[in-house]
């Protein structure tokens, strides 16, 4: 599988992942290895093709929030990067997300949004 958008795959970046491919096309299923944990406090990016995030979000189960993502074909097929991040308690999980949508100003983040391109 080549980066990229080719085939609906996407890549990942994260801690405990390294760097990863996903085929998005099978809704997220084993994409990462065996020993990661998706269960947890995370943060993560939905990161566009100039790279900026179009959302910054935040789980306790990182797989299963992703897959809700995923399953909107409109979203999917702007989305070329996942960033994913392990926080080490909740109070950091939400701080780590509002600091970053602070930051980034992610369009898919504003409250009211309808669905555009970004």
């Amino acid at each position: 599988m080549g980066a990229g958008a080719a085939g609906g795959a996407a890549q990942i970046q994260g801690v405990d992942a390294g760097v990863t491919e996903i085929d998005y096309d099978r809704a997220v299923e084993g994409f990462l290895s065996s020993s990661f944990d998706p269960h947890g406090w995370f943060v993560y990016l939905l990161q566009g093709a100039s790279g900026a995030p179009l959302y910054v979000g935040r789980s306790a189960n990182v797989l299963g929030r992703l897959g809700d993502h995923m399953r909107d074909p409109r979203r999917r097929e702007q989305i070329k990067t996942v960033a994913v991040f392990r926080q080490f308690s909740q109070q950091e999980m939400e701080q780590t997300e509002a600091e970053l949508i602070r930051l980034h100003e992610p369009p898919w983040n504003k409250a009211g949004l309808e669905w555009r391109s970004a």
